[in-house]
This record gives C-alpha cells, structure tokens and sequence, in this order.
C-alpha cells in the first residue's frame, strides 16, 4: 500500500494523468426575476430570462454538490436557450452571497451576487444561436464549487446576468420546469492518478 501511495505521489508530482470524472448536476431551484415587476415570482415558469430588456432579467440557479469528490479540475455550465438576442454581448454568472428560495424570491428581494473576478462564474462572449450551448467556466468557478463541496452551507448558487445591463440583448434558457434541457453544471474532478499512470512510473524502477 505504502509503494502505491509512493508512486502516485511520484505520478502527480511528474504531472501524469489524473484519474478523474465529470458530474452533471441538474438545478435543484431555478427563478428568474424581472426588473420590470420587481415584486413578481417566476419560481414555476419553464424559460429563464439572461439578458436586458428595457429592465434586468436575471435568473437565479441551485444545485447540490454533496455527490462531488476530490478536487476540481474543470467547470462548465450547459444549457439551451428558447431565444436567443444576444448579439455578442458579454454574459456573466455570478456566485450568490445568500439565500433564496424558488417559489419566493424577486427582482426586489434577491440576494447580492459578487460580481467580481473572484465570483465570476461564467465571464464570456455569448453565443449565438437557439439550442444547448455549453461553456467553459472560469478558473473561479473550480474555486466557488469546490468551496461548496468543503462547505455546502455556503452554497447558494449562481445569478445568470449580463455585464452590461442594458440595450434590448436578452436570451430565454429553460428552466428544469421544461421538458428541455435546463442549465446544467458541469463538474470535472481528479480523485487520484490513472492507472496507466501508475504502471508506467512504476517501470521506471524496474
């Protein structure tokens, strides 16, 4: 046993592959909210609002992470959008700092989002397009989501906003109330060292 742990401390430290997974954790809560109806829950609506349209729209997203094991390699958010104006704008989705609940939060009584670098989850160029996209997150997020996993009591999700809130550039993605696809977080972990990995510094002192 102590000759295994030996070489996949060996293994890692020489940058071989680690033996990891990918998770796709479905939304446990998803609400958007409208800056046009600041007093409005949307909690059991089947499309989203990530964009700007004369107001805000924004779209709160929870997942449970308490599957999740090891160390976070890599995130991605999936989803499919109804509607698609965003035009290239830059989209954003940002850690939540407190709770909320689906079938009672608002535009009015959201939570307060840290927007910046360090709790951007998703920092991109939209795409363009109807259908399921799928992107890469960044470096924060493998942060955010493995401080979920030491952590669940602080985790509260994510708010799906533009940079800029402003112009008519909005999208419609579905929500887990649709029979579509809804956003989806994508988990990559490395529980360890491959295998294959293992053999082949171990024929390095054979």
């Amino acid at each position: 046993m102590k000759k295994v742990l030996v070489l996949a401390a060996v293994a890692m430290a020489l940058g071989f592959n680690a033996w990891g997974a990918e998770t796709i954790l479905n939304p446990t809560a998803d609400s958007p909210v409208f800056g046009l109806y600041p007093s409005g829950n949307y909690g059991s609506q089947t499309y989203g609002y990530w964009g700007y349209f004369n107001y805000p729209m924004r779209t709160l997203v929870k997942y449970d992470c308490s599957t999740l094991s090891g160390s976070v390699t890599g995130v991605k958010l999936s989803f499919q959008l109804m509607q698609n104006n965003w035009s290239g704008t830059q989209i954003w989705a940002c850690k939540l700092l407190g709770d909320w609940q689906e079938m009672t939060v608002t535009y009015g009584n959201q939570p307060s989002h840290d927007d910046t670098a360090a709790g951007r989850f998703l920092d991109t160029v939209a795409p363009a397009g109807t259908g399921i996209h799928t992107l890469n997150c960044t470096t924060a997020a493998n942060t955010i989501v493995q401080a979920w996993m030491s952590t669940p009591a602080s985790n509260y999700g994510i708010i799906l906003r533009t940079q800029n809130e402003g112009g008519n550039l909005r999208a419609y993605p579905y929500m887990k109330e649709s029979s579509n696809q809804p956003v989806r977080l994508v988990v990559e972990t490395a529980t360890g060292v491959a295998p294959a990995s293992l053999g082949r510094i171990k024929s390095l002192y054979n």
